[in-house]
Order: structure tokens, then C-alpha cells, then sequence
């Protein structure tokens, strides 16, 4: 017999008749930690990644319909930042850059994702998605930011290679120098 139909025959028994047993109670009791750490877990690691996984899908019908721009920051104004999703809320005056059309300027509000945030400071480069049918909708390009963020870091470790390496020559050079006597 299953543990729940073996439960509720043990709830629809007298009580007098199964006084002797364990109770209701001291059973459903050992059951509890087999319900919830499935429920926690799920609240805890579920719920975020639906959020992403929802967030990643609409990224990817925008970027099959609007139409991708060049664009300036004029000012960003960093929000709060959400501990759960790792993101930071940001409004960004733009100044978008169509090719073939003219310039004209946007205020973006949006949540992105806090690593990528500090590339958007006044006067860098972006990519956004513009909608055709209304231009002052508008989403930041978060992957090519997350490129340009993973380039600079490359860049960044290339140098450091680069600067290790050339102390470690200049160190050579003054050993010899010394072992030379000169």
C-alpha cells in the first residue's frame, strides 16, 4: 500500500483502534521535510531561472523584429540593484543614431544585468533595438554589451600578460647587467 492511501486509512480508523500505532500526526510529520525541501528548492533556484529563461526569450523576438541602432549615452542614472536576479535598473538618455534617418534622443529604463552596467557611462557606444512602430520603444543590446565587457577583459589580461612579461625582461636585463659588473 502507497504511503498516502496508508495514510488516509489510518485517518478515516477510529481512534480508538489504532491507539497502540503511531498517530496521524507523529506520520505526516516524517513526511514534511520530503515535501518541502522539494518546494524550497524550487522557489529558490526555479523561479529565477523561469525569470531568465522568460527574459531570454523575449530578447530573442525583439532582436528578430526591431531593428538594431547605433546609439550614444548622454547620461546614465544607475537604480537599485535586484540581489535575486542580479540586475540593476538603469535610465539612460540616448542619443540614437539611425542610419539613413536623423538622430534623435530616448530615455531607456530597464534592468540589466549589473556586470554590463558600468559600460554604459556618458558618451560610450551601444547597440539598442529599436520597434518599428513606435521609435521612442526601445531595449538595450545586452549581448553585444556582454561581448564588449568580455573583449575588454581579454584586452585587460593580454596587458597584464604583456606587462608581466616585459618586467620579468627588464629584471633579466639588470641581473645580467650585475652579473657583468656594469
Amino acid at each position: 500500500m502507497g504511503f498516502l492511501s496508508e495514510l488516509a486509512f489510518t485517518m478515516m480508523r477510529p481512534r480508538s483502534a489504532h491507539a497502540s500505532g503511531p498517530s496521524f500526526w507523529s506520520e505526516a510529520v516524517g513526511v514534511l521535510p520530503v515535501l518541502i525541501a522539494p518546494t524550497i528548492l524550487l522557489l529558490v533556484f526555479g523561479i529565477p531561472f523561469a525569470y531568465k529563461m522568460r527574459k531570454a526569450a523575449r530578447f530573442r523576438a525583439i532582436k528578430a523584429r526591431w531593428t538594431r541602432v547605433p546609439a550614444v549615452v548622454l547620461s546614465e542614472d544607475e537604480g537599485s540593484r535586484n540581489r535575486d536576479t542580479d540586475e540593476r535598473a538603469v535610465d539612460v538618455i540616448a542619443e540614437l543614431r539611425p542610419a539613413g534617418g536623423a538622430p534623435y534622443r530616448v530615455e531607456i529604463k530597464e534592468a540589466i544585468d549589473d556586470d554590463v552596467t558600468e559600460l554604459l557611462t556618458p558618451n560610450a557606444q551601444f547597440f539598442a533595438f529599436v520597434d518599428p512602430a513606435d521609435p521612442k520603444h526601445v531595449v538595450i543590446d545586452v549581448e553585444d554589451l556582454r561581448q564588449r565587457e568580455a573583449q575588454k577583459e581579454k584586452d585587460r589580461r593580454i596587458r597584464d600578460a604583456e606587462d608581466a612579461a616585459a618586467q620579468e625582461r627588464k629584471r633579466a636585463e639588470e641581473r645580467e647587467r650585475l652579473l657583468r659588473g656594469g
